[in-house]
């Protein structure tokens, strides 16, 4: 069990980056100014000849078929850890939250199934605020709480709309998103804990439906919206449509955009089909039908992080089988001024975001019989990467 788990300081691009660019690495990417906003575009070539340097070393594993003291990891949908390393998981079908120590030696269960006060219906996200207190939400509630790092609730609050996906950033301000009809759109921005609303920085038009699945595989539109916050508390935040993210300082301002050249990948086969299908349904629920559905492609990532130098992890989309595990888990990494630097890839499926904290990389993922693991990896690169 015990094999020993965001900011940006951007640059002046037309001194710096310019010179920079004129370097080693001058058709990595280019630079362009639209409206007032700066792009930076990193181009397919870079992308497909950078060698890899990477690699991640198991410092620790909890896997969900042995018992940890009387306590089996069931579920678990999110993670986080504080600075004395103790792990936090939330699992979403026993509505708990598991701490385990920096050894992984279970200490405590807190929080449990109900509608009282500490209590969750399907809980969703768990993040620590800079100063250790726990934040557990539970859009299904349209309320969260907040617990101590012992697991005692400090206090509740309610949600005016079903929010989710909380970002803690240094600076102690959440950042979530809900999903609203009219206009049927995807909202995120920073979360009022006394109001229980948000104020919208990024919005992205949704449609109906968010998803498909059969027996064989699940399908993600790719309006699907992912964010991190990086250690200056600006928002990085895209819309897998395209691979495009926008960074926002922490007043909601677009400070630049950045993306990488490549290709659309279709939706082919009995999924397409199944999309098809679905298409005379759309306008029951829409007055304007789904784009999406015709000539679907998949999403280009499936979430962001960033790492404790502000590098920026965008993971690629991988197809969701449900009679197979992904081998590995492949990630592009850029700088924190949105330059590419390297692909990594995590050996195994992983299934949550990457928490970067203590030095080590905190994560879930499934093992190969479809049980869920608790990992804290190291993470070791060149002396090239570092420069």
């Amino acid at each position: 069990m015990q094999n020993h788990k965001i900011g940006i300081v951007l640059l002046v691009f037309s001194g710096c980056l310019a010179a920079f660019s004129c370097a080693k690495k001058e058709e990595s990417f280019t630079v362009e100014t639209v409206d007032g906003v700066r792009f930076v575009r990193n181009l397919s070539a870079r992308t497909a000849t950078a060698p890899p340097r990477t690699s991640f070393v198991v410092d620790l594993l909890i896997d969900g078929e042995a018992d940890t003291q009387g306590e089996v990891i069931v579920s678990p949908i999110d993670i986080d850890a504080d600075s004395a390393g103790n792990i936090y998981l939330l699992d979403r079908r026993d509505a708990v939250v598991r701490k385990l120590d920096v050894r992984g030696v279970f200490k405590q269960t807190f929080g449990r199934k109900g509608q009282g006060p500490g209590e969750f219906d399907s809980p969703s996200d768990l993040e620590l605020f800079p100063d250790g207190r726990i934040l557990v939400a539970d859009p299904s509630q349209m309320r969260g709480c907040i617990f101590s790092s012992d697991g005692i609730l400090l206090s509740t609050f309610s949600m005016e709309n079903a929010s989710g996906g909380f970002v803690v950033g240094r600076d102690g301000r959440a950042v979530a998103a809900y999903m609203v009809g009219e206009p049927f759109e995807y909202r995120v921005g920073v979360f009022n804990f006394a109001s229980g609303d948000l104020s919208p920085v990024f919005r992205q038009e949704m449609h109906w439906p968010a998803r498909l699945m059969n027996d064989r595989l699940r399908y993600d539109f790719p309006y699907l919206v992912r964010w991190a916050i990086d250690s200056k508390n600006r928002l990085i935040v895209g819309s897998a449509v395209a691979y495009e993210i926008r960074v926002l300082d922490p007043g909601g301002r677009t400070e630049f955009v950045f993306g990488k050249d490549a290709p659309r990948i279709p939706v082919e086969g009995e999924m397409k089909d199944k999309i098809a299908a679905t298409a005379p349904q759309v306008l029951r629920f829409q007055k304007k039908p789904n784009p999406y559905l015709t000539n679907p492609y998949f999403p280009f990532f499936e979430s962001l992080a960033v790492d404790e130098r502000d590098r920026i992890w965008v993971q690629r989309y991988q197809q969701k089988w449900t009679d197979r595990i992904n081998r590995d888990t492949p990630y592009d990494v850029f700088s924190p001024e949105g330059i590419f630097l390297f692909e990594a890839r995590i050996a195994g499926h992983v299934t949550s975001k990457l928490v970067f904290k203590n030095g080590f990389i905190y994560v879930l993922k499934k093992s190969e019989t479809g049980f869920p693991q608790v990992v804290r990896l190291k993470f070791e690169e060149s002396e090239a990467n570092r420069r």
